[in-house]
């Protein structure tokens, strides 16, 4: 996503906190393989604290220095005295990679020096003779001084020390203490700079740094906040726990579906700064697009549990009982591989289901299936749907969260099935295999890709939270906005395909209405979990009106809309939701 910013700020940062000696080689093999933007620089934290360059490229060769050392395997030597074994290991270009010191009596280690590819002393660790326990790591410069020094107790780190030409600057209580300066020295470096997190380590130094008060911060979640089973009752994760009780601090919150915005909205309260952003596509280019379809289904996934293809693999039991010369081709690996190979034999699939290994043009494949298949626990965004709609094939969908029903129109380009049920799943292969005109139009349809996935569109909208972001906070005023005398004014329900299309406009007088107060419609007593999605829809006002317009699916109708559910209207300022009731809207319709 940050490369789609760069010819519209004055630097792009990528900050790592991580020690590793291949540092820029990583780097550079990143932007060959990506073809990132020249313009995104390393900020390391070890860099900042030693002010000068710790990882080295290294591309010199060095004779081997192995004087009075055993060879015992191709690059590594051994020597030893009366009291201590000495082990030296070296890189390819001959540079020491690493000396450890040993106990010659107990075979512990006591000492750990690392090397850089230049051949100069950068890591030292100091080992508890007795116990092998790490008691200090120091840091060292080019020069030979330390820049660091890390002091421990039981293993943990209990102080941070930061050095120049000797003398102790400043100690820091831990490394998330020195993390915590680190970025608050950064914010002060670029005073127009914005943090864009998608890690969440950097949450509590982004939200709650005691060395700044205002850092303008951007977290990106990319993946599921849900634990097992992955559904609305579903406990929050301790991944991203941290962030999701303190939203509020942050500037603006990005998730990269609706339905993920939504299920946070409802479990902790709507919040203006989460937005929908997509992770930028770039729609590839699908050889033989008009080719004949095969009678087959492609599935493209790593071969893991989180997966559930042998959910696939049971559906295709039964579904090669009416359709027998049908193919499933499942493309990846993993370690699930031995389990689904011995599942086939044991349902005797052999002649239908085939592992197929690694594909590196997977859309390829999609082009040249009817269906593709997507049964995983939970996804932040399969893009593997969104290539398979690409490459003009549907999908079938289990409606896990997150991504199916922000890509997948049911009916229209593709169906969705309840999560985890299989029979379902098959029913849904055959009965749509076996309509040639459903299926065709489902095909027509895939390609037609919301343009929320359009590179452009991305690169606006993350302009756009940027921008607000930046902006200085203002003065908040007291009053908060109240409704009264709402009155439902329209009411209408039109059938469009598979859907209802839902307009409702209630007139009402809203005192103390702020620029940039929200507006919600909430319902209430749901029984069927299918369909919870829908029980917050936003709107628009316009002080004197709410306007709400919504695409609902016909199947949902009764359940949204009859006697026994409730309805209130919730108008929401500064993060706080305020609520009010309305009539019961399944009377008028």
């Amino acid at each position: 996503m940050m490369s789609l910013l760069e010819d519209q700020v004055a630097n792009l940062f990528v900050l790592t906190t991580n020690y590793k000696l291949d540092y820029l080689r990583i780097l550079e093999e990143i932007k060959t393989k990506r073809r990132t933007s020249p313009k995104i620089q390393l900020l390391n934290i070890y860099e900042f604290f030693a002010g000068e360059i710790v990882f080295p490229i290294g591309n010199k060769v060095y004779p081997l220095q192995q004087a009075d050392y055993i060879q015992v395997s191709d690059k590594r030597f051994v020597k030893e005295t009366d009291t201590t074994k000495v082990i030296i290991k070296f890189r390819e270009n001959g540079s020491i990679a690493l000396i450890e010191k040993l106990d010659k009596t107990t075979n512990i280690k006591y000492e750990k020096t690392v090397h850089d590819f230049e051949n100069t002393k950068r890591r030292t660790q100091f080992f508890n003779h007795r116990t092998g326990e790490v008691v200090e790591t120091v840091m060292y410069k080019k020069d030979g001084s330390p820049y660091l020094v890390f002091r421990y107790e039981k293993n943990k780190c209990i102080s941070v020390g930061w050095f120049e030409n000797n003398e102790l600057i400043k100690e820091f209580r831990d490394p998330e203490d020195m993390k915590d300066y680190w970025i608050a020295a950064l914010n002060k470096n670029y005073d127009t700079s914005v943090f864009v997190s998608q890690v969440r380590n950097l949450d509590h130094t982004l939200i709650e740094n005691p060395y700044a008060k205002d850092i303008k911060s951007i977290a990106i979640i990319h993946s599921t906040h849900l634990r097992k089973p992955y559904d609305i009752s579903a406990k929050t994760n301790d991944y991203v726990g941290y962030l999701t009780e303190r939203m509020d601090k942050y500037g603006a919150i990005i998730v990269l579906t609706h339905e993920q915005k939504h299920d946070l909205q409802q479990r902790y309260g709507v919040k203006t700064n989460i937005h929908v952003i997509r992770n930028p596509f770039q729609v590839p280019v699908v050889a033989d697009a008009d080719k004949h379809k095969e009678n087959k289904i492609v599935v493209i996934s790593r071969l893991v549990a989180l997966k559930r293809l042998d959910d696939i693999v049971k559906a295709m039991a039964d579904v090669v009982e009416e359709n027998p010369t049908l193919r499933l081709e499942i493309y990846g690996e993993g370690e699930e591989q031995e389990k689904l190979q011995a599942l086939i034999a044991e349902l005797q699939l052999e002649k239908n289901v085939f592992l197929m290994g690694y594909t590196p043009i997977p859309i390829q494949e999609l082009a040249k299936a009817k269906l593709f298949i997507l049964t995983s626990q939970y996804e932040g965004l399969s893009y593997t749907t969104l290539e398979s709609l690409t490459a003009g094939t549907p999908v079938i969908s289990y409606a896990l969260k997150y991504g199916p029903r922000d890509m997948i129109k049911h009916n229209w380009n593709g169906i969705l099935v309840k999560n985890g049920d299989i029979r379902e799943l098959s029913q849904k292969i055959k009965t749509t295999l076996a309509d040639e005109v459903f299926l065709n139009q489902l095909t027509a349809n895939a390609t037609n890709i919301d343009n929320s996935f359009d590179n452009l569109v991305i690169k606006n909208q993350f302009l756009k939270v940027i921008e607000e972001v930046q902006q200085p906070k203002k003065y908040l005023p007291k009053l908060s906005p109240l409704l009264t005398n709402a009155k439902v004014t329209k009411l209408s329900f039109v059938k469009e395909q598979e859907q209802i299309v839902m307009a409702l406009e209630l007139e009402c007088t809203i005192l103390h209405p702020q620029q940039t107060m929200s507006c919600y419609l909430y319902i209430n007593n749901i029984k069927e979990q299918n369909w919870l999605a829908y029980n917050i829809m936003e709107g628009d006002h316009d002080g004197s009106k709410i306007y709400f317009h919504a695409s609902i699916p016909a199947e949902a109708f009764e359940e949204l809309f009859n006697e026994d559910n409730s309805y209130k209207i919730g108008i929401t300022y500064q993060n706080k939701t305020h609520f009010f009731e309305i009539d019961k809207l399944a009377q008028q319709h």
